[in-house]
């Protein structure tokens, strides 16, 4: 009789601890999931690049990695850069240096020398113009009267148009304090500046910019495909959003108060009836809806991270569907590359039966779900012929990092006149660059055109 009990005692004890590891083991799973949604960051998440500086690897994971440290400088292989010699007609100075050789043994070659050329800053970089009026006396009444300026000089001030386009690429493209502008002339070019005339100066470049920046407004919204993304902005404790939407031949920033897809209809207007590539973000979703003419194209590139994240995860059907979707991702772009439309279609066709026909798990659900229900949206790019639709978002992406940039260096903005400057010129900025056209010439140009009462020049070149 007590054999029996003690066996039963046993046979409860085995199911408690059973229970209790059954328990364990869904806690255990539960937690390695919370881990792994803790470790995301930008290679397996839509979160921003900036978000591994807080959240990312920590270093002792990589102490193990065998890896062949790079030597610094140029590498073996590479072609060293040799620059060219300034043409003759650029040279502003002649310095023959020479020795008193015994002309017997030594014959002088009078017109071959060896070369060494050299580029530096004159004692005063700057040129001061005074323009004097002349001055006239009436004979008659001793009224005097001084002669107007010319229509060029009208609106101008201390400063003349290379001058406010010099401040102008220094606060714009170099993320340049007002102070430290001010310190730059004073020590460079011996030019003593207030702060209050250097706000002048940038006021006068957001009012030359205003009509170019509206030709770009207009030229995004005549285009067939544009790339649009957003981040965040600071203005006095306030988080308004600037936004981008760029194409092969321009780009258009815009610093709005929300995230909304209100903000959509000012950058691309109420009739925009191209593709829009973009994230998965619910502005983009609820403007495609709104707009029927509309098609949009979503990102791959968030698209494969978050796969990645379901491939860490601990539940065995999530990571084997997940696996899977991956390779097909793989054999698609790799057939994209090489324009391989037939093998193209027969990975979308397999992403797609594993997306209709996914697992009841609540990952895939989201994930499977949004895919299956989006397929038209992001296969979009495979029936573009001339490959004008990009799979991913990385043209915005590219133009939106110098703010990003610019937003980590400084406070932000202070108004609504600086908002405008900032995107105006950002906007100049990235359009010049992508035309390989100097910033710097053309802001001299705008000034110009504006002191002359001309309409200025476009960015984009004709």
């Amino acid at each position: 009789m007590r054999g029996y009990k003690l066996a039963v005692d046993f046979q409860k004890r085995v199911n408690e601890l059973e229970q209790f590891v059954a328990e364990q083991a869904i806690v255990i799973t539960q937690l390695r999931d919370e881990i792994a949604r803790l470790k995301k960051n930008s290679s397996n998440s839509s979160k921003p690049p900036s978000s591994d500086i807080v959240s990312g690897k920590p270093k002792s994971q990589y102490k193990d990695r065998k890896e062949k440290k790079k030597k610094r400088g140029g590498q073996k292989g590479r072609k060293a850069c040799v620059r060219q010699p300034f043409e003759q007609d650029k040279v502003d100075e002649w310095v023959t240096h020479s020795l008193d050789l015994d002309p017997t043994v030594w014959e002088l070659l009078p017109d071959d020398f060896g070369v060494f050329q050299q580029v530096d800053l004159v004692d005063c970089p700057t040129v001061i113009t005074e323009h004097r009026f002349a001055r006239y006396r009436n004979r008659e009444t001793g009224e005097i009267y001084t002669t107007p300026r010319p229509a060029e000089l009208k609106g101008q001030g201390l400063f003349g148009p290379r001058l406010v386009a010099l401040t102008s690429c220094l606060k714009s493209g170099l993320h340049g304090s007002y102070r430290e502008i001010q310190k730059l002339f004073r020590d460079a070019l011996g030019l003593s500046v207030s702060v209050g005339y250097l706000v002048k100066v940038t006021d006068q470049m957001t009012r030359a910019l205003e009509l170019p920046y509206e030709t770009l407004k207009e030229l995004i919204r005549a285009q067939p495909v544009v790339n649009i993304d957003e981040t965040g902005h600071k203005e006095n404790g306030k988080r308004p959003m600037t936004w981008v939407a760029t194409c092969p031949i321009a780009t258009l920033f815009r610093i709005a108060d929300t995230r909304s897809a209100a903000e959509l209809y000012e950058l691309l207007g109420e009739d925009f009836d191209g593709v829009v590539c973009s994230d998965f973000f619910s502005a983009y979703l609820k403007f495609a809806r709104d707009n029927p003419a509309l098609r949009a194209q979503y990102c791959w590139a968030h698209l494969i991270r978050e796969l990645l994240f379901l491939e860490g995860l601990t539940d065995k059907s999530t990571r084997t569907w997940a696996g899977k979707v991956l390779v097909e991702v793989k054999k698609l772009f790799r057939a994209w590359r090489r324009d391989q439309i037939a093998a193209c279609r027969r990975a979308q066709a397999k992403i797609e039966k594993l997306c209709q026909r996914r697992p009841k798990r609540a990952d895939i659900e989201r994930l499977g779900g949004r895919i299956w229900d989006y397929r038209r949206d992001y296969f979009r790019f495979l029936e573009d012929p001339s490959r004008g639709i990009e799979p991913t978002n990385n043209p915005s992406e590219q133009k939106i990092r110098p703010v990003v940039m610019h937003r980590k260096v400084t406070q932000g903005t202070r108004s609504e006149k600086g908002r405008r400057w900032w995107e105006r010129v950002w906007s100049m900025v990235q359009t010049c660059r992508q035309h390989g056209r100097s910033v710097f010439e053309y802001f001299i140009e705008v000034l110009a055109a504006e002191a002359a009462g001309l309409d200025p020049p476009s960015p984009v070149p004709v």
